[in-house]
């Protein structure tokens, strides 16, 4: 099985993992620019104001225009099955799904960049509990009609390493995550499950957009 960079949103297979990824092979897929953050604020203004919570929270947010959610009728599932947890994104229209399937690589695209970002940033001391399990960046291998897309983590991703394998449907497509440990799968189904409750129209968990008023 050979590791590559992700070659583009095209491509129909690939396996991703996350939370700061799977393998020491990992930390060498260091390729794909980040996109989902900003700068750290350097504000010249004397007071702070209410847009510097926004500007750190979208630092953790995945684009609008790469949430499947978006497109108007698209609608998420999450079921279990005994590779791990299924989420299914579907559109009834069909003119959207060439649109839905190249989104949702966009977006696990750009949540494994964000996770990835997070781990260059880690401590010595957390980089270093992570080569002891063995632990790296992002790990991407060929043939497995596999991606990956979101939890509660980074920009959506899971919270735990887990692989995420993403397969194309005639309505849309069906992501199959597994928990690396096995005692971390009920954890991750639960993550997957509320993910998907999450997923109204407009809206996909860990992304930028309009949330509701809290005032």
């Amino acid at each position: 099985m050979h590791l590559l960079k992700l070659p583009s949103i095209l491509a129909v297979s690939a396996v991703l993992c996350f939370s700061a990824g799977c393998s020491k092979r990992g930390s060498q897929s260091k390729g794909a620019e980040p996109q989902a953050t900003t700068q750290p604020p350097s504000s010249t203004s004397s007071a702070p104001t209410a847009q510097a919570p926004q500007s750190k929270s979208k630092s953790k947010s995945v684009s609008d225009d790469n949430c499947p959610m978006a497109l108007p009728g698209t609608t998420a599932k999450a079921e279990d099955t005994p590779e791990g947890v299924a989420l299914t994104l579907s559109t009834p229209e069909p003119t959207q799904v060439s649109e839905l399937q190249q989104r949702s690589r966009r977006m696990l695209h750009e949540q494994a960049t964000a996770t990835q970002q997070r781990a260059s940033n880690a401590t010595p001391m957390e980089e270093a509990e992570r080569e002891d399990l063995g632990i790296g960046q992002l790990e991407e291998q060929d043939g497995l009609d596999e991606t990956g897309m979101g939890g509660s983590g980074m920009a959506g991703a899971p919270t735990m390493p887990a692989s995420a394998s993403v397969q194309d449907t005639p309505d849309g497509v069906v992501i199959v995550y597994s928990a690396l440990d096995p005692k971390k799968q009920k954890q991750l189904s639960s993550e997957i499950h509320s993910a998907a409750e999450q997923m109204k129209p407009g809206k996909c968990p860990g992304m930028g957009g309009p949330s509701p008023s809290l005032e």
